[in-house]
């Protein structure tokens, strides 16, 4: 079982055992460290407050939430032959898993797929007349699956985030046909799970299942979510008209089965709105946690 599956059958239950394997488990994943950030966060960081915003917002999102089904944020290994085989050579491996939406980048004449499996994170590179599998995730211990894969505006570089024990982002530098790893931006605590440019600004969006999460951006900055949303991890960034980011946040399974949406304003850097919302046939399987 999973961390969250033994804290849910103590919380049922009241029974020591599952608590003490709950623990035991989180030292043998290497999640201490993120367990006490998380600890803080809740001490130092209270959920953010939902102001009056713009309502024609509002409902712009909800109407696109309203048309969201059928799983959209993760492509299997088919889903995306199928969408992208016109433009690239999609010779994927027979086992590739499939990915998030969060990391698939379309840039000068190639795509970037980043592989969300249980525990495989294949690096696929694809033009028009070739096609290449990079392992360099699969070298590392503690990198379970690629969380996002982020261009950063009209530049060279690309940021790529990783989870689950190794919640990391590195920084690759786009070639013809290629890219190349440059340096690792941080070594823990940010595997982000989403990512977006809006108004000239990159914000990410982090995975920390049934603890605070936030939206931040490369200089550091946080907002945590609304109450919500504050223990959900986020799912997908949505862009609206250039200013707003509507974020999915999920709840993790067994503890969380309810989906939340916010709508962050880039602008004045505050939320308003925030609320549950079903979208049919979403997964929220136990890969990401």
């Amino acid at each position: 079982m999973y961390i969250a599956e033994y804290i849910s059958e103590f919380k049922k239950s009241k029974n020591p055992y599952y608590l003490v394997r709950a623990f035991s488990l989180l030292i043998q994943e290497g999640r201490l460290i993120e367990s006490l950030w998380s600890f803080w966060c809740i001490i130092r960081y209270n959920p953010s407050k939902i102001v009056l915003g713009d309502d024609a917002i509002i409902q712009q999102a909800k109407l696109l939430i309203s048309q969201l089904n059928n799983d959209p944020f993760f492509l299997s290994r088919n889903n995306i032959i199928e969408k992208y085989k016109t433009n690239y050579l999609l010779k994927l491996p027979t086992d590739f898993n499939g990915a998030r939406t969060e990391s698939i980048v379309e840039t000068n004449g190639m795509i970037i797929i980043g592989e969300y499996a249980t525990a495989s994170a294949k690096l696929i590179v694809a033009t028009k007349n070739e096609c290449k599998t990079h392992l360099f995730y699969q070298k590392i211990k503690g990198v379970r699956h690629i969380h996002s894969v982020h261009q950063i505006g009209e530049t060279a570089k690309l940021l790529i985030a990783t989870g689950d024990k190794k919640k990391m982002v590195d920084q690759w530098e786009i070639g013809l046909g290629t890219i190349t790893f440059e340096k690792r931006l941080s070594k823990r605590l940010s595997g982000y799970t989403t990512s977006i440019r809006v108004n000239n600004v990159d914000f990410f969006g982090t995975d920390f299942s049934s603890r605070p999460n936030y939206i931040t951006t490369l200089d550091g900055e946080k907002y945590f979510f609304p109450l919500i949303a504050y223990k959900k991890f986020t799912e997908a960034f949505l862009n609206l008209n250039n200013r707003y980011i509507l974020s999915i946040n999920l709840g993790h399974k067994p503890i969380d089965e309810k989906i939340a949406a916010s709508i962050f304003d880039t602008k004045l850097r505050e939320f308003i709105y925030c609320d549950y919302v079903s979208i049919p046939n979403i997964s929220q399987d136990d890969l990401s946690n």
